[in-house]
């Protein structure tokens, strides 16, 4: 599992909220889907100062506003 993080430790600490999207390539079960997305939600948790996270995971992101490869939001 590869993550690819554009912000530096010091920069995602001032910031109040952030969100997440998970993309992949493929077609994968909502179990699956539920699976990668804890997996990256395990590698956020780590930071100091992190209070609360809220994820979801989908099989299709119909009715939401993401592209249609996000298979989640953390």
């Amino acid at each position: 599992m590869r993550s690819c993080p554009y912000y530096s430790h010091n920069n995602f600490m001032k910031q109040k909220f952030a969100m997440v999207q998970v993309h992949t390539r493929g077609d994968f079960s909502i179990y699956e889907n539920d699976s990668i997305t804890r997996e990256f939600e395990q590698q956020i948790i780590g930071p100091e100062g992190i209070v609360a996270i809220h994820s979801r995971s989908f099989n299709s992101a119909s009715g939401e506003n993401v592209a249609e490869d996000v298979i989640g939001i953390i």
